[in-house]
């Protein structure tokens, strides 16, 4: 009956009826999963002409819809449709550059993706969402006085936690080139009200550490607790 009742919203040429489409979407697969099965794969086949819409929002809700996916029909989703949906995240990720909420979600979405996601799927995607990752936690590090960048920065250090810890020791390739960019970062936030992201940057460098194991990180300890005694949590009000 959902299905049926989304369709012609779904071809509206109103972008709030697809949005709200894709939202319901989105909040039916929370509640019935095991009923909407049978109707993913038509879902998915209808996922690329949301993610080129012509209206950042009805992006940025087929993102989110593709999240609820990932998440409520894990597994199944990841086997079946990952070689459909990862590519339009990352692009999507990329792509909306002149609107860094679209790409905060999609960066938000890749957390969703990695959730459960089989090695072997993974590992096909790992490099382009670590590049993409890197360079969106460099560029939002550096403007943060653009009232959109403190979100793209805080999904991008979230999701590279969970890279790291779904990768674990698979994380080393990529530990030379983010490692020193993090520390660089975390000491940027010392004696700043930047205490956040100081937070959120942190856990993302010690998800890395965790992953790689003591052997990879032992050149780097010292860095870290120079950070560590360099701040001071008394001086901040959280």
């Amino acid at each position: 009956i959902i299905m049926s009742k989304l369709e012609p919203l779904f071809s509206s040429n109103i972008w709030q009826h697809r949005a709200a489409a894709l939202i319901t979407l989105a909040c039916s697969a929370e509640g019935c999963s095991r009923d909407m099965k049978p109707f993913l794969p038509s879902i998915i086949k209808a996922i690329p002409q949301f993610m080129q819409d012509s209206h950042p929002r009805v992006v940025y809700y087929c993102i989110n819809a593709i999240g609820q996916l990932s998440s409520d029909f894990s597994g199944y989703f990841h086997k079946n449709f990952h070689q459909d949906i990862f590519p339009l995240v990352i692009s999507a990720a990329e792509k909306y550059s002149g609107c860094p909420r679209v790409q905060a979600h999609a960066i938000c979405c890749f957390v969703n993706l990695m959730e459960d996601c089989p090695p072997d799927i993974l590992a096909l995607y790992q490099d382009q969402m670590f590049e993409r990752l890197h360079s969106f936690f460099i560029i939002s590090a550096k403007n943060l006085n653009n009232p959109c960048m403190p979100l793209l920065l805080e999904n991008a250090l979230s999701a590279i936690s969970i890279l790291a810890e779904s990768l674990e020791k698979g994380f080393t390739k990529y530990y030379r080139t983010i490692t020193p960019d993090l520390i660089s970062l975390i000491k940027s936030f010392v004696g700043t009200p930047h205490i956040k992201y100081y937070i959120s940057a942190f856990q993302a460098l010690s998800a890395i550490l965790l992953a790689v194991g003591q052997n990879e990180c032992i050149h780097e300890m010292e860095s870290v607790l120079e950070v560590l005694k360099s701040f001071e949590i008394r001086s901040y009000k959280v």
